[in-house]
């Protein structure tokens, strides 16, 4: 029997099936391979299947399956299916209904396109604009345009009918871009929804944005917004939930439970390689090592909840003390990042001028 944990009771099961990508993003912090390695294992998908299936059997909520990648996760098509085929056999083992998504950058052949519009619930298709924008952002691995790929993946899931959302990465060169990015993203390629994400500050984007890039990035958002809703698209942001209480993206807060090509329970949906998370210490589950099962580290689960849910000092007479992301990705609660500033920083100040913004509509 696959083991739980003791007061984690997730809802999410999230599998990055591979590193291997075809692209070469700009600001990727997934360092992604050209070559796959091992698929996980039945036993280890199963177990994990089990252990999140029976936590929302017990809370009575559907079970959700989220397909992504450290790099590319339709890649391997036929992996894919064998990953879904177990998700699905074990909800349907535990008598719960099953919500399916799957994460894509769209070059991918366009059967494989209509095979994810067949198969999930919801598709998220990576997009950053415009073919100028997305082929100097997300260039194929090797050189050449991404965008005629994307454009007839979304062309092959419109004809399908299977709705889908479009994830886009804001840089420095797009903040004043974003409605175009919305016009493009919803009405030539016919997103359902647009999301619209200011990349991540890490040791490979280029184009990291800074605290004064906040009010810019929120000017064009709520330009991109209104753009949106003339063509009856939501266009939203991580940055502006004032009205749900969170914390940061860190998965123990979350209900997720996370697995790497490794087969590792992660923490951090940054880390999809064992040695990032061991370094980054949020290693929260894996095979055992003599059985091979899969169990989660229920101490491990407790110690980082504490420590990700904690709130800084300087935090604790904000308005959104407890509607913050605490800057994660940028700032990582656990070790150094624990003691960074976040009053200030690019996004504490975009959430704060985005709540006041909700507060005013």
């Amino acid at each position: 029997m696959a083991v739980m944990s003791a007061g984690f009771l997730p809802e999410c099961l999230t599998v990055f099936c591979s590193n291997k990508c075809n692209l070469a993003c700009r600001y990727c912090h997934a360092s992604p391979v050209t070559a796959a390695g091992p698929p996980i294992s039945d036993r280890v998908l199963a177990d994990a299947a089990d252990i999140v299936a029976a936590s929302c059997a017990r809370r009575g909520v559907a079970m959700t399956f989220a397909l992504l990648g450290g790099g590319e996760p339709l890649l391997d098509r036929d992996d894919a299916a064998r990953i879904l085929g177990i998700l699905r056999e074990r909800a349907a083992a535990a008598g719960v209904p099953l919500r399916t998504y799957v994460a894509t950058n769209g070059v991918v052949p366009e059967e494989t396109a209509r095979w994810a519009a067949a198969e999930f619930d919801l598709i998220g298709l990576s997009c950053d604009g415009p073919p100028a924008v997305q082929d100097a952002q997300r260039p194929a691995r090797g050189g050449g345009p991404s965008s005629p790929h994307v454009e007839r993946s979304a062309a092959a899931l419109r004809e399908s009918g299977r709705p889908f959302h479009v994830r886009a990465t804001v840089t420095a060169e797009s903040l004043g871009m974003q409605s175009d990015v919305v016009a493009y993203t919803a009405g030539t390629l016919g997103a359902a929804e647009v999301r619209l994400e200011p990349v991540y500050a890490n040791p490979g984007a280029t184009v990291a944005l800074t605290a004064d890039d906040a009010d810019a990035f929120c000017d064009g958002f709520l330009v991109a917004r209104r753009a949106g809703a003339e063509l009856g698209v939501p266009v939203t942001t991580s940055l502006m939930r004032p009205n749900e209480p969170h914390g940061p993206h860190c998965n123990v807060l979350r209900g997720v439970v996370d697995l790497t090509p490794d087969g590792i329970a992660t923490g951090c949906f940054l880390e999809s390689r064992a040695e990032g998370i061991d370094a980054r210490r949020v290693r929260m589950g894996g095979a055992h090592p003599v059985t091979g099962r899969f169990e989660l580290d229920s101490a491990r689960i407790a110690e980082l909840a504490a420590a990700c849910g904690h709130v800084p000092e300087e935090c604790r007479d904000c308005p959104l003390e407890h509607a913050c992301s605490r800057g994660c990705p940028d700032i990582c609660m656990l070790g150094t990042g624990s003691g960074a500033p976040h009053r200030g920083t690019f996004r504490c100040r975009a959430q704060l001028r985005l709540a006041a913004e909700a507060v005013l509509a």
